[in-house]
């Protein structure tokens, strides 16, 4: 089963690359911590689906730690002055739906979908203790 987060992280991959070509050029270990960081993000990603639930909730938590490590990773190189502010901003927004998804699994609010459609998880129902 694809997952969806899998597909949007790839995208948020394929648009990181002309950043990390220049990032290469000014800084390479924070070019290789960003670059191993998105890394960890695909992979965790897959080695998640098909899992175990417990196993799969641990690999997205490692997932969404590295998309997080990422985005941190370009914000320091656009403080540094490496990148441009908005070509940082654009990948942000593109991590912001991997994050989102990774931390409602992570938190529980999503449960694994035996139907394979979508992220491969759906919302769980919110039960009130009163």
């Amino acid at each position: 089963m694809a997952l969806i987060v899998q597909q949007k992280a790839l995208q948020a991959a394929t648009s990181l690359q002309p950043l990390l070509s220049s990032l290469r050029k000014r800084d390479r270990e924070l070019f290789d911590q960003v670059r191993r960081a998105m890394h960890s993000v695909v992979l965790n990603l897959a080695e998640a689906d098909g899992n175990d639930p417990g196993t799969a909730r641990a690999r997205f938590a490692s997932a969404c730690g590295s998309a997080k490590e990422v985005r941190a990773g370009l914000q320091l190189a656009a403080a540094y002055g490496y990148l441009h502010r908005a070509r940082v901003a654009e990948l942000d927004l593109a991590l912001d739906d991997v994050v989102e998804a990774l931390r409602a699994v992570v938190s529980g609010s999503l449960r694994r979908s035996d139907s394979g459609a979508g992220l491969g998880w759906e919302a769980q129902p919110v039960t009130r203790r009163g």
